[in-house]
C-alpha cells in the first residue's frame, strides 16, 4: 500500500484536477510511509477513503451496463481499433496477424468486452490495451500461438 499511496493522486471531486501526492519526500522506514499514509487516509471522508482503496486494489463503482452501451461502446471500439491500423501504429502489426490467422477468435464479442471493461468503457484505451495485448502475446509466445486461449 506504501509503494502504492506514494504514486496516488487524490482528485477533487467532480473536477477531475489533481490536487497533490498523497504522500511527498523520501520516508526512513516502512514504518514512517505506513504512518503517513495513515493521517492522510485519517484526513479524509469515508467516502475519499473508500475511493481510493477501490481505485488501490482495482475495484471500480459498478458500470449499468445496458444492452445499448455495450453494443455502442463496441462500435466505438472497432473504430479506434480501425484508427489504431490506419495510423500504422507499429504493434498493430501483431493484431493484424491475429485478425488474418483466425478473425473469429479477434472479433468474439466477450473477449473485446474484457478489455472495454477493463478500462471502463474507455473504448480509446481499451483499444490500445487489446493491441498492445496482441504485440506481448506474439513476443512473449511467437505467432503459433497468437490466437490460441492459455488457461
Amino acid at each position: 500500500l506504501c509503494k502504492l499511496a506514494s504514486k496516488q493522486h487524490i482528485m477533487s471531486e467532480g473536477s477531475g484536477e489533481v490536487q497533490g501526492p498523497v504522500l511527498q519526500g523520501d520516508f526512513a522506514s516502512e514504518q514512517d510511509s505506513n504512518a503517513q499514509v495513515a493521517r492522510t487516509m485519517a484526513g479524509m471522508s469515508q467516502e475519499e477513503r473508500a475511493r481510493i482503496l477501490y481505485d488501490v486494489h482495482g475495484v471500480s463503482e459498478d458500470l449499468n451496463e445496458t444492452p445499448e452501451m455495450i453494443t455502442r461502446s463496441l462500435a466505438s471500439f472497432e473504430e479506434e481499433l480501425n484508427q489504431l491500423q490506419m495510423n500504422n501504429i507499429p504493434q498493430s502489426d501483431a493484431l493484424r496477424m491475429a485478425m488474418a490467422k483466425d478473425h473469429a477468435y479477434v472479433q468474439n464479442r466477450s473477449f473485446r468486452l474484457q478489455f472495454l471493461r477493463a478500462e471502463s468503457f474507455d473504448t480509446k484505451a481499451a483499444a490500445q490495451r487489446f493491441d498492445r495485448h496482441f504485440k506481448m502475446k506474439l513476443q512473449l509466445f511467437g505467432q503459433e500461438k497468437l490466437t490460441k486461449v492459455r488457461f
